[in-house]
């Protein structure tokens, strides 16, 4: 497939259906907030599952996750030749009131 990025949705040419599909990206809250909860989950994992898991490419992966580490919401270890991230206290107190009813949009 055809992807063409756009502010607000991507367009994927699907070439069977012969037309454009339209998929809305995330916002990179989201982002931040699907990786903050994988961790929580699952605790301290390797880099590369959580790449696979999230479904990111891996520039924005390591951005999204050097940007979590800065503010002090992921932990980074240095394990022979893997980079293993596990979630602060910090980090879960944001998963926390996220995942409060009160924080959900009003329809």
């Amino acid at each position: 497939m055809l992807q063409v990025k756009s502010t607000a949705f991507e367009k994927e040419f699907d070439f069977r259906e012969n037309k454009y599909k339209k998929t809305y990206s995330k916002s990179k809250l989201s982002q931040y907030l699907d990786i903050l909860e994988f961790l929580a989950n699952n605790g301290p994992i390797k880099f590369e599952l959580i790449m696979q898991q999230i479904e990111f490419n891996c520039s924005i992966a390591l951005e999204r996750m050097s940007y979590l580490v800065k503010l002090n919401l992921v932990e980074e270890k240095k394990s022979s030749h893997t980079l293993i991230y596990s979630i602060t206290s910090q980090g879960e107190k944001v998963v926390r009131f996220f995942k409060k009813p009160s924080c959900l949009p009003r329809l």
